[in-house]
């Protein structure tokens, strides 16, 4: 009976450890943690703006980098940490000053981003609170910076319609509307720049999107964005800023023109691309 019991706990600590990485073990249901296919619909993002993603060769995303106006970041993703200490781990490289941050993710029984310890020069320099509606979208972000920021997102029809960030540290907070146009845009692409687009002020963390950890996207396009920020001392200021997107025979996006102007100025422009490649299968 000994060896019976001795032989049923090592296949059971073998099922157990077959599921790394995995929040369901059924043959259907598999949750790979990583994969771009837990958020994307039969596309793998190459290029999605600003952001250029690759993958590994199970088909997991290993490193998303980011090339801004003067700086350019690499977030690079481990699924399996060596001291186990979290779930997955980003190291986020700033190559322009030699910067590096470490992000240590934990997920929750969904495979999403639940707290987050953000780890610079060997201490928690910031940590982040999300929370998810039953359809697995994001409805609630507490970061730690700025005073414990606490932003709420609403949604309508799947859409989010409003974000609403208030800050405990010196009272100042930002309201923000986002409009979709009496013509809708499916949200083919899954496309989701939190700061770029929905008025959620995500830095770092934006990178894990594209590996599946902040949960599900919008079901269409935004077309234009209004927030107003109020500072402790009463002042505010008002930014617009408009989405013209172009898309291709399957209805994904090609590029889309982003008009910004604060309050009466002039306004300035940009154009973001996108590369599509076929979801893989492996």
């Amino acid at each position: 009976m000994d060896i019976i019991k001795k032989t049923n706990v090592v296949v059971i600590l073998l099922a157990l450890l077959s599921c790394v990485g995995m929040v369901s073990c059924g043959d259907d249901d598999t949750f790979i943690v990583g994969k771009p296919s837990n958020i994307f619909s039969n596309v793998s993002p190459q290029i999605v703006g600003k952001y250029s993603i690759y993958y590994d060769e199970q088909g997991r995303v290993s490193m998303v980098t980011e090339r801004g106006e003067y700086t350019f970041r690499k977030a690079s993703f481990d699924y399996s940490p060596a001291d186990r200490d979290c779930d997955v781990r980003i190291d986020i490289a700033e190559e322009n000053y030699g910067e590096m941050i470490c992000l240590h993710v934990y997920l929750n029984k969904n495979g999403y981003a639940e707290y987050v310890s953000e780890i610079e020069d060997n201490r928690i320099d910031q940590d982040w609170k999300f929370e998810y509606n039953s359809n697995g979208q994001l409805i609630k972000m507490v970061r730690s910076e700025g005073g414990s920021e606490t932003t709420t997102v609403t949604y309508q029809e799947g859409d989010i319609t409003k974000v609403e960030r208030k800050s405990k540290f010196n009272d100042s907070s930002t309201s923000s509307t986002i409009e979709y146009g009496t013509e809708k845009i499916e949200n083919k692409g899954s496309v989701m720049l939190f700061d770029e687009m929905l008025c959620i002020d995500m830095d770092e963390m934006g990178f894990a999107y594209f590996a599946g950890l902040l949960g599900k996207p919008t079901t269409h396009l935004p077309q234009s964005n209004k927030s107003i920020d109020y500072s402790s001392g009463g002042s505010k200021i008002t930014t617009y800023k408009s989405f013209s997107w172009s898309l291709d025979a399957k209805r994904l996006p090609v590029s889309v023109l982003i008009e910004e102007k604060y309050d009466n100025t002039t306004p300035f422009t940009k154009t973001y691309s996108f590369d599509w490649g076929e979801l893989s299968n492996n």
